[in-house]
């Protein structure tokens, strides 16, 4: 029994026991630990915004990641009831390949947001249940808001009951306010009244057109602020006179039109129009307007553009001059100058700078004051040709020339110039001839060159060069040669002042040759000339042209060699013509002693045959 009773005291220790562990971890297991949200403001650039999506912050060596609630705003939920933001140095974002990127130096804001923690039975309390960790919570601005302003009220001053009346005038031309206008053109009249205070009843305007002044049928227009009520006409044109019943605080503008008399000379027209009430509520006013007409004079421009295409090759420059003449009798002002170019291979940079000079070389010229009447400017601006230019799928250069101006009362005139180049291909022909065609040491032999120009611009001459191919003459006889074909050239004045299209010359020089030349070493005498034209440094053309003579040793006339007082001549004999001998016959050949010669040989051959077959007399008795 007794061990019953122990066993049982046992059981109730260990069940008391049990019972005062678990008491504790019960009452801790009612308590929910309350998370802190922690927002984290990030200074970043565009860029960084868009690449960067998650975030994480290490707190208390937890790392925690946080929601994206904001382009620079991360939401982090920290684990703790307080939590010291001074300890936390730096946020790590996340690209989309989730690799990590720290920014020590960034600037960071936090801002802290506190929730109480949730009771089992949420409402039991009577309290509003607190949201879910994982709910979105919109973000509180880091920065604190200003302070609304407190609004300032100004004090209205109340309108005067006193009314007033401002009254004025102007004279309007197509493009505003005018002082000059010509004669013929349409003027028109704004009278401006300007009510304050308030309204006024029975307001009287008058305004006597001047008889120079053609008013316009139907332009008046009165323009009022709202709930105007329209004046009566009392009278029209000339003398126009209008009653407002009652005229409301605001602006109110009567406008008609008229044209401008035919002067002969400047007049000035002047308008008045006046305003009043008849129970003098407001004093009378009245306002002028001045304009002066000048006579009608016409405005003409002419302009053209001429090019020189002695120079339009490719490699040269084509050299354009341009004329702007005013042929009006009213000065003008430029307002724009162009040369555009609608066909051809140049290069736009080339277009632009050629441009550029054409204006500021014809602007330098108008001058400030404008192109006056029957002045005429005019200048040359040189278009260069690029040694590259494809002439072949761009043979010409067209371009038109613009140039638009206005005159001092606002008339617009332009004109323009158009010009199509074709590029031509510099080229020269030469001949060349030598007589005679066989020579003997000591004879001149006579070289006649003859050179035409081709093409169709002017070539100048750049140089000619002799050389001798083949033949006996020595180096020093080369070089006098050349030297004295250069300055054969040279001394054309054909030549000096370059070849125009078309033209021809004719060169002529001597070689004599010497005694001396050796025969056998030059037998055949070859002579090769080279000449060289330009139309500019970057288009040069070459042609080149030889001729050829035969040498012959000179033989002396029969008779004459035992004359040691004769004096040195050249024989040469005359041609023959020969003759062709018939079918049935052989040419006949040698002298008359020959003949005798043969026939005498022929006797003593016959006489030697004669003497070996003589008849020896018989020995037989």
């Amino acid at each position: 029994m007794r061990n019953t009773a122990h066993r049982f005291i046992a059981l109730i220790t260990f069940v008391l026991l049990l019972i005062s562990m678990w008491a504790p971890n019960a009452a801790n297991a009612d308590t929910t630990l309350a998370p802190t949200t922690l927002y984290a403001q990030i200074e970043l650039s565009t860029e960084e915004i868009e690449a960067y999506d998650d975030a994480s912050l290490i707190y208390a060596d937890v790392t925690y990641y946080g929601a994206r609630e904001a382009s620079t705003i991360w939401r982090f939920m920290i684990d703790a009831t307080e939590v010291d933001v001074t300890t936390i140095d730096q946020v790590t974002l996340y690209d989309e390949a989730g690799v990590p990127y720290s920014f020590p130096g960034a600037v960071y804001a936090f801002q802290l947001e506190e929730l109480t923690g949730e009771s089992s039975e949420p409402g039991d309390d009577g309290t509003e249940p607190v949201p879910d960790v994982d709910t979105p919570v919109e973000p509180p601005l880091v920065e604190p808001e200003p302070a609304p302003e407190e609004p300032v009220t100004e004090e209205v001053t109340a309108p005067s009951a006193t009314p007033a009346v401002a009254i004025d005038q102007l004279v309007l031309g197509a493009d505003g306010p005018i002082e000059r206008v010509l004669s013929g053109d349409l003027v028109t009249y704004r009278l401006v009244i300007d009510v304050t205070g308030t309204s006024i009843e029975n307001l009287s305007v008058s305004n006597t057109v001047p008889e120079a002044l053609t008013v316009v049928a139907d332009s008046v227009e009165v323009l009022g602020p709202e709930g105007a009520v329209a004046p009566t006409t009392v009278s029209g044109p000339q003398a126009f006179n209008w009653t407002f019943p009652t005229i409301p605080v605001g602006t109110t503008t009567i406008q008609f039109d008229t044209f401008a008399p035919d002067v002969a000379s400047e007049t000035v027209v002047t308008n008045t129009f006046c305003t009043g009430v008849e129970d003098e509520t407001v004093s009378p006013a009245c306002s002028e307007a001045n304009v002066t007409v000048v006579p009608n004079e016409t405005i003409g421009l002419e302009v053209g553009k001429e090019a020189n295409i002695d120079q339009a090759v490719v490699g040269g420059m084509i050299p354009y001059t341009f004329v702007i003449e005013n042929t009006g009798e009213t000065a003008l002002t430029i307002t724009s100058i162009e040369d555009q170019f609608f066909s051809g291979d140049i290069d736009a940079k080339a277009v632009d700078t050629f441009n550029a000079n054409v204006r500021e070389r014809l602007l330098a010229l108008v001058g400030e004051d404008g192109l006056l009447a029957g002045e005429r400017v005019e200048t040359t601006v040189n278009l260069s040709i690029p040694s590259d230019y494809d002439r072949m799928n761009a043979p010409e250069i067209g371009n038109v020339f613009r140039v638009a101006a206005t005159d001092a009362y606002g008339r617009v005139i332009d004109a323009e110039s158009q010009q199509i180049v074709l590029l031509n291909q510099d080229d020269f022909t030469v001949t060349k001839t030598a007589r005679p065609e066989t020579v003997h040491p000591g004879e001149a032999i006579r070289y006649t060159y003859t050179i035409t120009n081709t093409s169709n611009v002017t070539l100048y001459f750049v140089d000619v060069i002799d050389e001798w191919t083949s033949g006996a003459l020595t180096t020093k006889e080369q070089r006098e040669t050349t030297e004295t074909l250069r300055d054969g050239m040279r001394g054309l004045a054909e030549v000096e002042n370059g070849l125009v299209p078309g033209e021809e010359v004719v060169l002529e020089m001597e070689k004599v040759l010497l005694p001396s030349y050796d025969v056998r070493a030059g037998a055949v005498l070859t002579n090769r000339t080279t000449f060289t034209f330009e139309v500019n440094r970057e288009a040069r053309v070459s042609r080149t042209v030889e001729a050829t003579v035969h040498v012959k040793q000179s033989i002396p006339e029969p008779g004459n060699d035992d004359r040691d007082d004769q004096e040195e001549s050249v024989y040469v004999p005359e041609p023959t013509t020969p003759v062709t001998p018939n079918q049935e016959t052989l040419p006949m050949t040698g002298t008359t002693k020959t003949w005798g010669t043969v026939f005498g040989l022929v006797l003593i051959v016959l006489g030697l045959l004669f003497l070996t077959h003589r008849r020896r007399p018989s020995t037989k008795a």
